[in-house]
């Protein structure tokens, strides 16, 4: 299976190890969020982090941009309706007014 993602990091937010590394985790959803994004990535918790449950820092969020595999969800860009064209659709000017 081969996917690749577009993610935008915010540098500031990302925790760098000893040996210049920022470890981060990607996820990626089923579902699509009101921005069209289906990928988020955190930087990477300790043992004792996960294990008191504390909030993941976030540092990013993006898209899959291709996949050759339908287990993986591509984002698909949701066009908004304009008036002109729901009304064009409806078919015609047959009010009687």
């Amino acid at each position: 299976m081969a996917t690749i993602t577009k993610i935008g990091i915010k540098v500031a937010d990302l925790i760098v190890n000893d040996k210049g590394y920022a470890n981060i985790n990607v996820a990626i959803n089923d579902e699509i969020n009101q921005w069209n994004q289906n990928c988020s990535a955190w930087n990477v918790q300790t043992k004792e982090e996960r294990e008191a449950k504390s909030p993941r820092k976030y540092v990013g969020n993006g898209s899959v941009v291709f996949t050759n595999d339908e287990g993986v969800t591509k984002v698909e860009f949701k066009a908004e309706t304009t008036n002109a064209e729901f009304n064009k659709d409806r078919g015609g000017d047959d009010l009687p007014f």
